[in-house]
């Protein structure tokens, strides 16, 4: 009866072991199934920080080019700035210079316009002065025609009286060879 009660302990402390050990079968599967999440949640964890890690990489290497790229525009920045300030000078002396020139073309244009006016002042003068001179010609043709036709009568007149005076001469002596005879003047 002790070797009964030995057994039945035995079998009952067996009964107990198996219970514990499928207990502990349970709780090692549980163990091994948490084991393998949490190494599934830790290598998403690992994967996550790796393309954090590469993301976070990227973003200090496009941070650095952003920099870069920002210090070369602010150079450029500053180097347009310059060229716009001497720019702007060379087209506020340019700007003088044609206020300059306006002006001078102006000045130009006023005498032009003045030189303009007297000159068709001397032509409507040298106008006159030509009619001037053609009724001048005119009259002094017209004189020189006068004075030719004088000067024709003058030299017929001139050949009248010298014809007639040596007419007179031929008869003189045989006038006064007559009046000597008849005691006559040959001048009545």
């Amino acid at each position: 009866s002790k070797a009964k009660n030995h057994l039945q302990e035995l079998t009952t402390q067996s009964e107990q072991l198996k219970t514990e050990a499928e207990k502990v079968k349970k709780e090692l599967d549980t163990a091994d199934a948490q084991k393998r999440e949490a190494e599934k949640a830790n290598e998403k964890i690992r994967l996550k920080y790796l393309s954090s890690k590469v993301s976070n990489e990227e973003e200090l290497s496009k941070k650095k080019q952003d920099e870069e790229e920002l210090s070369k525009l602010r150079k450029l920045k500053k180097s347009l700035e310059k060229e716009k300030e001497k720019c702007d000078k060379e087209h506020e002396k340019y700007k003088n210079e044609l206020s300059i020139v306006t002006n001078e073309r102006i000045q130009l244009e006023q005498q032009a316009k003045s030189y303009s006016e007297k000159l068709e002042n001397v032509t409507a003068e040298r106008k006159a002065l030509e009619l001037e001179y053609a009724h001048n010609q005119e009259v002094a043709n017209q004189y020189n025609e006068d004075i030719t036709k004088l000067k024709e009568e003058f030299d017929k007149m001139k050949k009248m009286i010298t014809n007639t005076f040596e007419d007179e001469l031929k008869t003189t002596p045989s006038m006064i060879a007559s009046a000597k005879k008849g005691g006559k003047s040959p001048h009545k």
